[in-house]
């Protein structure tokens, strides 16, 4: 091996261990005695961008593309560093010209498979991902994406099938987790559903070290260290919940730490950082570090807020603060031994579901969130059968909800109200593919695609809330539940038929309506849900009364109490830390 291939080498592996000061040192070093080298030019951009000179980097990745225009990790690279920087387009055409110098370049086909999924032009991404399965059937990474495609078209029973086969090629804790989401749309049994839990546990943290010496201070007369860990703080239905509870936080009592760890900040993440007492972006730091950071930091209670749909569960098996709770992204448990508790209510956890809980339940005296109504929200409107002289259904949730047995509960619906519509609106309905894939489970029910209505999102927050003014009656997704866009139609004034199931996740909209004194709205089975559905929309002078009545009444509920929320949250914060001292003080 040569002087250079040492050096190349050498700062390969300080790259590795995130040492780029070094290995850009080094790098420069290489360049100025060999400036066509593009192996190096490659990896010096990656280091001038992970220490955030992205200006200097793409000048790197530019000149890697002069002089290897033939090199497929020239471009795959360009690629991950142009999507990082939330460049979508050029991260797409980036990777499809990898591809068309290596068509079997697993990385670079997985990664614009997602971007084409993100960008909601899913026709695309299963052609892509089967041509890939067809030429490299042992790629973990494709089944997995395929798995999420399946998902979002409301197949997850295909999605678990091709997240275990993904499993069974390599185990991936993010894998894993899917797979645990998926198996929350369909309708699992609890008992099934925690084993499963309790097996992502088993299989990705057997070679984790667990430090439990903790050096916190026991003594009550100081403030309580808070953490919060998230993807999600940013415009994210999580950050409507959790903005509400960190706005009204006790900064007499406690200290806020927010550790974000979302790579597309915006505004909602500027307002999250202003009522943080410390503020750090974890995004692609590695666990090690983050824990080491929480450690310092001294939190004393830290709560996950995204749990399987999130990337660092692997943080808290390894124990960073002496309490851990997980709250609000993710319905269920997340199998960990070393998360102590999980916020929750006791009309969406009644007592029996305890045994399917790795954590203790917090149960919250209310409601188990608190919702904060958009400022942009616009006024309540009329409904529209005033108008139009027919009934108009309605969904805007997640299509990975919308399942075969929900579509036949809509289908009976529109069939038992003559000349009535379903509007469905979700992100993926702007691509052809997807619609007509919706169009064709209604039609072999016998509905007709004329009384469908798709629609995507278009524009921002006060137009996607002004498309509810389009319907008379919102219909839930079962086995699991809305829980924004619940909240959503209900603020706009649109009543919301929703069905409770054995679950949390198919509780939510038990809990959201019984805080509004709305039970009347909740069915207990399939078909009570489509009862409720076809007399609420019997009556048109009814829904008109209702409908401006809503907001003041949800504005007037515990829902939108976010103070008094924050007070409840923040009386069983002292209740586990107190608790916590006792114990502690007891042994020691």
């Amino acid at each position: 091996m040569n002087e250079i291939s040492e050096l190349y080498a050498e700062a390969h592996r300080l790259c590795q261990e995130e040492n780029y000061v070094s290995a850009e040192t080094i790098l420069k070093k290489i360049l100025e005695r060999d400036p066509g080298n593009v192996p190096a030019l490659m990896l010096v951009g990656l280091t001038a961008y992970f220490l955030g000179k992205k200006e200097e980097a793409f000048k790197y990745f530019d000149e890697s593309v002069r002089l290897g225009p033939n090199n497929p990790q020239v471009f795959y690279n360009y690629a991950f560093v142009s999507e990082n920087s939330g460049n979508s387009a050029a991260a797409m055409k980036y990777y499809e010209k990898a591809l068309e110098l290596k068509p079997d370049y697993a990385a670079a086909l997985n990664n614009l498979a997602n971007l084409l999924k993100a960008a909601g032009r899913l026709e695309e991404v299963e052609k892509k991902c089967r041509s890939c399965i067809d030429k490299m059937p042992f790629q973990p990474e494709i089944y997995n994406t395929m798995g999420n495609l399946l998902s979002v078209m409301g197949r997850n029973d295909e999605a678990v099938s091709s997240y275990r086969k993904s499993l069974e090629l390599k185990q991936l804790p993010s894998v894993h987790s899917n797979l645990l989401l998926a198996l929350n749309y369909l309708d699992t049994d609890n008992e099934t559903l925690f084993n499963e839990h309790r097996n992502w546990e088993k299989l990705n943290t057997v070679n984790l070290t667990v430090n439990r010496s903790f050096s916190n201070s026991l003594t009550g007369e100081r403030k309580l260290r808070i953490g919060y860990i998230s993807p999600d703080f940013r415009r994210h239905s999580v950050a409507y919940f959790f903005e509400p509870l960190i706005r009204y936080h006790n900064r007499d009592k406690f200290e806020i730490y927010s550790y974000s760890d979302t790579n597309k900040p915006d505004a909602v993440t500027e307002r999250i950082k202003s009522f943080s007492d410390k503020w750090q972006n974890i995004y692609g730091m590695p666990d090690e570090a983050v824990f080491a950071l929480i450690r310092n930091d001294a939190v004393d209670i830290l709560v996950d807020l995204s749990a399987h749909t999130g990337q660092r569960l692997l943080l808290f098996a390894r124990k960073p603060a002496p309490l851990q709770i997980t709250y609000l992204g993710y319905p269920n448990t997340t199998g960990l031994s070393s998360m102590d508790y999980r916020i929750t209510d006791n009309s969406s956890d009644p007592v029996e579901l305890d045994k399917f809980y790795a954590e203790k339940l917090i149960r919250l005296k209310n409601i188990f969130l608190s919702f904060a109504p958009p400022a942009e929200a616009p006024e309540v409107s009329a409904p529209p059968a005033v108008k139009n002289g027919f009934i108009t259904f309605g969904s805007f949730n997640n299509p990975a909800k919308i399942n075969p047995g929900l579509i036949d509960a809509w289908a009976a619906i529109l069939k038992e109200v003559p000349s009535s519509r379903l509007v469905l609106k979700n992100i993926y309905l702007g691509d052809i593919w997807m619609r007509k894939h919706i169009s064709d489970l209604f039609k072999v029910r016998g509905i007709k695609p004329d009384r469908l209505d798709l629609l995507s999102f278009e524009g921002g927050i006060n137009e996607h809330l002004a498309r509810y003014s389009r319907i008379d009656v919102a219909l839930d997704t079962f086995p699991y539940n809305g829980t924004t866009t619940t909240c959503e139609a209900l603020w706009m004034g649109v009543p919301v038929v929703c069905l409770a199931g054995e679950r949390h996740a198919s509780r939510v909209g038990l809990s959201i309506l019984s805080s509004l004194g709305l039970k009347s709205f909740v069915a207990p089975n399939v078909q009570d849900y489509i009862k409720i559905a076809v007399f609420q929309s019997g009556n048109i002078k009814l829904l008109t009364d209702m409908r401006p009545v809503l907001r003041n009444l949800m504005a007037d509920s515990p829902l939108c109490n976010s103070r008094l929320f924050t007070e409840e949250l923040e009386s069983a914060y002292m209740d586990i830390w107190t608790k916590y001292i006792h114990e502690n003080k007891k042994s020691s």
